[in-house]
């Protein structure tokens, strides 16, 4: 019985505690490097790779809600650049835009038609030449953008960047 339980009842009873903290998503459990060659060491190995797994598809999830959080955000700004472009309000507008390509750029032909024609100026950053936005980089692109109307589009980082940095000069959102 004591060797039973050793080698059977106590391995299970350690798998049923990491699978049930895995079920609550605490994925910093660790699960036991076992090198047994038998069912228990290879249900410590599949514990293990659902783990990994669960921890993807946790940041796969992440990835995917803060890009939905970013074509939100960048949906409800065109509809704005759109009704004031209808109503003719578009007057001295800067659309400063950051995503990775050109064709990245969401609503990019119709944002470049709008300053081609005048009724917007328009900065695109392409993240993958030009590198990450610095919101300290935003003074030097657009130097009174607390004065004028200045909509940011890109990644839900740079945008919660600039929003920080609004209220040092008295700006809100």
């Amino acid at each position: 019985y004591f060797v039973l339980s050793r080698r059977v009842a106590m391995p299970l009873r350690r798998m049923t505690g990491i699978v049930s903290r895995l079920a609550n998503q605490d994925y910093t459990v660790e699960v036991p490097v076992d090198r047994r060659a038998d069912e228990i060491g290879e249900m410590n190995e599949a514990i293990e790779i659902f783990r990994a797994n669960l921890i993807e598809r946790e940041k796969l999830d992440a990835e995917r809600r803060a890009d939905q959080q970013t074509k939100d955000l960048i949906l409800q700004m065109m509809h704005r650049v759109q009704a004031c472009r209808n109503q003719g309000e578009l007057t001295d507008v800067v659309v400063l835009h950051s995503a990775p390509k050109p064709t990245d750029v969401i609503f990019g032909a119709e944002l470049r038609d709008m300053a081609s024609a005048g009724r917007i100026r328009l900065i695109e950053r392409h993240t993958d030449t030009d590198g990450l936005l610095d919101p300290a980089e935003l003074d030097g692109l657009v130097p009174d953008w607390d004065a004028r109307e200045t909509w940011a589009c890109g990644p839900t980082g740079l945008l919660d960047a600039l929003e920080d940095k609004a209220p040092a000069v008295g700006y809100t959102f």
